[in-house]
């Protein structure tokens, strides 16, 4: 006998709870009620059709639908502020190829920016800027 994981699925007309049995998600015999089984659980929960109510004999079914929301707006990037020196706030020149403020010399926010990328993302970047040297370069590190 396989494993499973049931869902509990409250009549529609008396509100009598049907068990539902799935065999996607993890499988390990767990029971969920209807409004907190995940999303991976409730791929299959229409494997074995509709169910029939003990109480009152309503026969029903679940509709599953993922319902996704994803709020996006469009920026110029960088942003502008990529350049702004985080130990002076003069807009010094972070993005020249020395990538040190001209005011303070530090190295501001575009050092942070440029270690949180892959190392492939680093060569694009050194390579768009003009700032590529095939022979010696190696990734930059974030944690030093």
């Amino acid at each position: 006998m396989g494993t499973y994981d049931t869902i509990n699925v409250p009549c529609p007309k008396c509100g009598t709870k049907s068990g539902f049995q799935t065999k996607s998600g993890q499988c390990t015999l767990t029971e969920y009620e209807l409004n907190e089984a995940p999303a991976d659980v409730m791929e299959d929960v229409m494997r074995h059709g509709p169910a029939t109510c003990r109480s009152c004999g309503t026969v029903f079914g679940v509709q599953f639908q993922i319902v996704s929301t994803v709020t996006a707006q469009s920026i110029v990037w960088p942003p502008e502020d990529i350049n702004q020196c985080s130990d002076c706030k003069g807009s010094g020149n972070i993005g020249d190829p020395a990538n040190q403020c001209i005011t303070c010399g530090g190295l501001g926010d575009m050092e942070a920016y440029y270690n949180s990328m892959t190392p492939e993302e680093q060569w694009e970047f050194d390579k768009r800027n003009g700032t590529l040297d095939e022979n010696n370069w190696r990734p930059a590190r974030g944690d030093d």
